[in-house]
């Protein structure tokens, strides 16, 4: 074979090496972009899901601060109402919570009625409000004898005393219970100031209606800040899941990102040694 013809066969072998090489290390690089774009706005979105937690829990806290501050101001608000109404006498403010129990552990039922008596009407509505599941479970044993009391005072009429002892008959008690319970809450103040009289003289016999008297008597002026408390505290669940929707790129976009982060690696990788052969 003549050399030149040798010479222009290898020319052209290598001029196609190394286009293909050329072509190669260009793809190469394009992906080896296209990476680190992936890679920049993966930091781009975790920073962005970073500020977003951030500013839902800085949120979360100034909420949290208001509604102590303003259940701080009801307390001191219910305490005064009450030292004017006579249920801590003003001569004993200054020992403060230490007297009003030690009234309280001395006769139970009268404190219970003391405060009972001292709520407004839309005090003794929320507290019907509040404990109406627990009331409904403590009182399916002794809801005759609330039925019969209510009735009594003409807050019932014999139609409706019969329903909710039928129901009691026929071994519905939880029926019976909540049916009492609608129709109080329906009839208004005075029907709710009967049952919940009423809850004090039969509550010796009713276990579960005996623990809600007792920590209604143990909070006593301070009953409806701890109310607020414990829905402030039970609305926070609800919250987290609103921002945990709120973030729209935690299951889908994130890990796909994640996994290919590790591939110009491998590129550069393939590239050396395809240009050391």
């Amino acid at each position: 074979m003549p050399i030149k013809e040798a010479v222009k066969i290898y020319k052209d072998q290598l001029k196609s090496s190394l286009d293909s090489l050329t072509k190669k290390k260009s793809d190469f690089q394009k992906k080896e972009q296209q990476q680190k774009e992936k890679i920049s706005g993966v930091r781009k979105l975790s920073h962005s899901i970073q500020t977003h937690i951030t500013s839902q829990f800085a949120e979360l806290r100034r909420i949290i601060t208001e509604k102590e501050q303003s259940l701080l101001r009801d307390l001191r608000k219910e305490k005064v109402i009450a030292s004017r109404r006579g249920f801590l006498r003003p001569g004993r403010q200054t020992r403060g919570r230490h007297s009003t129990k030690v009234r309280m552990d001395t006769d139970p039922n009268s404190a219970i009625s003391a405060f009972l008596s001292n709520c407004e009407d839309h005090h003794l509505f929320r507290l019907t409000r509040f404990y109406t599941e627990r009331l409904e479970q403590a009182i399916e044993e002794g809801v005759e004898g609330v039925g019969f009391m209510l009735t009594h005072d003409h807050h019932f009429n014999e139609r409706e005393y019969h329903s909710v002892t039928e129901l009691a008959e026929k071994g519905n008690r939880a029926g019976a219970s909540k049916l009492l319970l609608d129709l109080v809450m329906e009839k208004g103040t005075g029907a709710r100031r009967v049952m919940w009289e009423s809850f004090v003289k039969l509550h010796h016999h009713l276990p579960k209606l005996s623990r809600i008297l007792n920590e209604i008597r143990e909070r006593g002026d301070g009953q409806f800040a701890c109310m607020d408390t414990e829905r402030c505290l039970s609305e926070l669940p609800a919250r987290l899941k609103e921002m945990n929707r709120s973030a729209p790129f935690y299951r889908d976009q994130l890990p796909a990102d994640v996994v290919t982060m590790s591939a110009p690696h491998s590129l550069m990788h393939r590239q050396h040694n395809v240009v050391g052969n």
